[in-house]
């Protein structure tokens, strides 16, 4: 009760609100931002500068196309165009648009380069002379009873926040806001809730930490690469005036040449690393832990000895405390607590899964069905393989969270490809999505 549901876009803005109270101006969403570029991109196929080359071969295929079909890819290169504007704007700000707002490319030099005819467009809408620069302009000067708001986009609006006297706001008047679910925060999102929305509400982030030990120095395989070869050609001078090495060094070296950390955090924790890094400081270390090893016990150290542990349970208990690498195996008994199978496709995966369900559920007749979950890292890919597999062969009771209701879904997409053969060049993808199609 008394709890509202709202995405961390929306509790943003709301935030900035407050110090913009007296400016009438409205959001700028990326849907409005898809139209504008909509009609951006018209004129540059009509465009002779060989900047837009790649864009007027990709919208306008050798091979005949309805004229249909050309609308349809402006809008899905549009649309996508949208996101990525958006993208740079949360992630890439400093390094990426303000180099793009000053006229220059901020990665590639190459004129005719994808970064090139980025920036145009970024430039046409967003520039000092750009679509929605002159519109605020415009809306800012008008003293007519019909003017239209400014438009800003989120990033733009705490840009502007930023310029404002601060106001002394009362936490006591505000909610709390506790925010879940979030695996990466921006660095936009990470200065907007530090800088402006902690100023008037208290907020609470909930996050997952795969370690309960210091990493924010892990560094990822590449980082590590990269960093001896700054460090050996840094050394490369000193180290060719010197011709031998003391015991110590030598004992030094071999101690570092065997020192490994963590493979798994090292191959795949850096999002988080990163994450849980920013969060750190942002809050000063001041942090509630929470971690609990399997079986309920808070003191991590007080595991019962004679509990064998499972290959999962110990590579949780790896990553947990940031063991290094081993030289010797533990010599665990292998069991089923962690299987890599290699799968022909799809639905051979689902069938293995299945099968391993049903076995579990008659070798143990404590574990119940609603104890088992399937995750997917695609459910559009596999969503028709598991209602056919699980439902129509293995007769495996399921509920699906993500997705959309089978049968409605199937049709709908059914409809959606036929419908698209019109706006298609026939190709065998596009004929095949509807041919597999259960509808």
């Amino acid at each position: 009760a008394n709890l509202r549901f709202i995405t961390l876009e929306k509790a943003i803005n709301e935030g900035l609100k407050t110090k913009l109270s007296g400016r009438h101006y409205d959001l700028l969403k990326p849907e409005t931002i898809q139209c504008l570029l909509l009609e951006v991109l018209r004129e540059k196929l009509e465009s002779s500068d060989p900047l837009w080359l790649p864009v007027q071969s990709y919208l306008s295929t050798q091979t005949k196309t309805r004229p249909e079909a050309r609308e349809q890819r402006i809008y899905q290169l549009a649309g996508r165009l949208a996101r990525l504007f958006q993208e740079y704007e949360f992630s890439r700000n400093e390094d990426l648009l303000i180099p793009w707002l000053a006229g220059r490319n901020a990665i590639d030099p190459e004129t005719l380069g994808t970064e090139s005819w980025q920036r145009i467009l970024w430039t046409e809408l967003f520039g000092d002379a750009g679509i929605i620069s002159q519109h605020n302009r415009n809306a800012k000067k008008s003293t007519s009873a019909e003017f239209k708001p400014e438009l800003f986009t989120l990033t733009q609006l705490y840009r502007i926040c930023q310029q404002q006297p601060n106001q002394q706001n009362s936490k006591l008047q505000k909610k709390p806001l506790h925010v879940f679910g979030i695996s990466y925060l921006s660095q936009f999102h990470q200065k907007a809730l530090t800088e402006q929305l902690a100023q008037v509400r208290d907020i609470n982030v909930y996050a997952l930490n795969p370690c309960m030990e210091f990493w924010d120095d892990l560094q990822s395989l590449g980082e590590s690469k990269a960093a001896a070869l700054r460090s050996m050609e840094a050394e490369r001078k000193r180290f060719s005036k010197q011709k031998t090495f003391s015991e110590t060094e030598n004992v030094l070296g071999e101690l570092l040449e065997d020192e490994d950390d963590n493979p798994f955090l090292q191959a795949w924790g850096r999002p988080g690393r990163e994450n849980i890094r920013l969060l750190n400081q942002w809050s000063d270390w001041d942090y509630s832990a929470c971690f609990v090893e399997k079986g309920g016990t808070a003191n991590l150290n007080e595991a019962p000895d004679n509990q064998q542990s499972s290959i999962l349970n110990q590579l949780q208990k790896d990553i947990l405390f940031r063991e290094p690498r081993r030289i010797k195996s533990l010599e665990l008994v292998q069991d089923e607590s962690l299987m890599v199978l290699a799968c022909a496709n799809p639905r051979r995966e689902v069938e293995a899964v299945a099968s391993l369900i049903w076995d579990w559920i008659r070798r143990d007749p404590d574990l119940r069905l609603n104890e088992c979950a399937v995750i997917v890292h695609d459910m559009g890919l596999y969503q028709h393989e598991i209602e056919q597999v699980f439902e129509s062969i293995y007769n495996l009771p399921y509920q699906l969270i993500d997705g959309i209701s089978g049968s409605a879904g199937r049709l709908e997409d059914a409809a959606n490809s036929l419908l698209g053969l019109c706006f298609t060049e026939y190709t065998r993808k596009d004929l095949f999505s509807l041919l597999k199609n259960p509808c």
